[in-house]
């Protein structure tokens, strides 16, 4: 069977399995993917093929409050030559991933600041959220220099 970069056209239809399957086995709602998102996922090059796709909308799923994922839900890395690897392509032409310590520790921080985020900036209610304690919570965002507070740019709610 040919690569998923091979056969894009199968993309669509497996983004909707996906996300079925998801929302099946872990009783979540229905969520479907915006075209600016479906757009994106076309343009990646897809190294860790079918196995990458389904992580992708996992983390995606998680990320995603409302009923549509976005293009920042996903997650996927594109590297531009004067700012390196940023979430956001700078072209069309996808290139890579992170290496897997700092791919690591960019993903840990944004599902910590989105779990704070979600929870209204309570610790412990986000704490709650991630399946973690408190005071272990606390030590990460120290260890990871997160304040814990919203941002300055952050809407209120």
């Amino acid at each position: 069977m040919p690569p998923l970069r091979e056969r894009m056209e199968d993309l669509p239809v497996l983004v909707d399995w996906f996300l079925t399957q998801s929302a099946r086995t872990a009783s979540k709602r229905d969520v479907r993917v915006s075209d600016e998102a479906m757009e994106r996922l076309k343009q990646y090059h897809w190294p860790g093929n079918i196995r990458e796709l389904e992580n992708v909308l996992a983390r995606a799923m998680v990320l995603c409050a409302k009923e549509e994922i976005e293009p920042d839900h996903l997650g996927i890395l594109w590297a531009s030559p004067e700012q390196g690897l940023t979430s956001e392509p700078s072209s069309q032409r996808p290139v890579g991933l992170r290496p897997y310590h700092e791919a690591m520790e960019w993903h840990s921080r944004r599902v910590l600041v989105e779990a704070l985020r979600r929870a209204g900036w309570n610790q412990t209610k986000a704490a709650e959220a991630l399946g973690l304690q408190r005071t272990y919570l606390t030590k990460l965002l120290r260890q990871k220099g997160i304040t814990g507070r919203p941002s300055q740019d952050e809407p209120k709610e």
